[in-house]
């Protein structure tokens, strides 16, 4: 079964069928435990990523983006990121291969790092100071 099969099996959250937050974090556990990975759909991103344990490459992650848990970590830190951040570090996962391997920067700092790259696709264009 292929990645996108999989990622169409993945339970939503519907009016039809209402399920608590409890109840997709047993089934991820679950599927980590017994898969290493599982897919999700982000309604943050827009998209579904794939969650793996470290060092685990998941079948079809060269279609979406991957996040260990170690990334979740790092991402579930204090202070947490909002979804205007998320979407910023998701989209730099994407284009440049990237891993969150630390907290992320101040909104100053990572300003002044977008002015240098020239941009992102899809984030706010920042003038040079």
């Amino acid at each position: 079964m292929g990645y996108l099969e999989m990622a169409q099996q993945v339970p939503r959250k519907t009016e039809q069928e209402p399920r608590s937050q409890t109840d997709f974090v047993t089934q991820g556990k679950r599927l980590l435990a017994t898969q290493g990975w599982f897919a999700m759909h982000s309604e943050t991103l827009g998209e579904t990523v794939l969650i793996a344990k470290d060092g685990i490459t998941p079948p079809g992650s060269d279609m979406a983006a991957v996040y260990t848990l170690e990334e979740l970590r790092e991402l579930a830190k204090p202070p947490r990121v909002g979804p205007q951040e998320l979407r910023f570090l998701h989209e730099a996962k994407k284009q440049f291969g990237g891993k969150v391997v630390q907290r992320p920067l101040a909104p100053s700092e990572r300003d002044r790092l977008i002015a240098l790259a020239g941009g992102i696709k899809g984030t706010k264009e920042v003038q040079k100071r």
